[in-house]
């Protein structure tokens, strides 16, 4: 990716319409809708389904509310996977905290079972599960960071 210099809305609109040929769109519809939507993720985020041609970028017949319909769905589409993320979430939190419940605190003297560590699993020592030697590797990373940050100043 190169690096590219600032442009205003209009210097963008003008660049779709007339380098990269935007199908029956005009520099105003464009202008207005970049003070709403970040460009970067209407176009640049959106144009590779979109290019009949890569290099030099180029759109056949496609138009700027093509970008905008494709936005739209994108974000539906995103709306609709992370709401049913939330509800797996609230699903497999219920099904814990009942399942838990169930095993540890089935009378009042053990209501508070849920605060003594020995009623659970400490992956940290089990090296056979998936994920510990990821969270190590990430912990090194981590604490190499600061290291060098704390060495050359940068924080403090």
């Amino acid at each position: 990716m190169t690096i590219k210099p600032w442009k205003s809305r209009y210097e963008l609109a003008k660049t779709l319409i007339d380098e990269r040929h935007l199908q029956n769109t005009n520099v105003e519809e464009i202008e207005s809708t970049l003070k709403k939507m970040n460009y970067f993720q209407l176009i640049n985020g959106l144009e590779n389904d979109l290019l009949s041609q890569k290099v030099p970028k180029r759109f056949r017949t496609e138009t700027f509310d093509d970008f905008k319909r494709l936005y739209k769905f994108n974000k539906q589409l995103e709306s609709a996977i992370f709401s049913l993320i939330e509800d797996f979430e609230d699903q497999l939190k219920t099904s814990l905290a009942h399942n838990f419940s169930a095993n540890h605190c089935r009378t009042l003297n053990d209501t508070m079972q849920y605060t003594n560590k020995n009623n659970y699993y400490n992956i940290k020592n089990d090296y056979q599960y998936p994920f510990t030697r990821y969270h190590t590797n990430i912990r090194m990373k981590i604490s190499t960071s600061l290291n060098y940050l704390s060495q050359t100043s940068l924080i403090n």
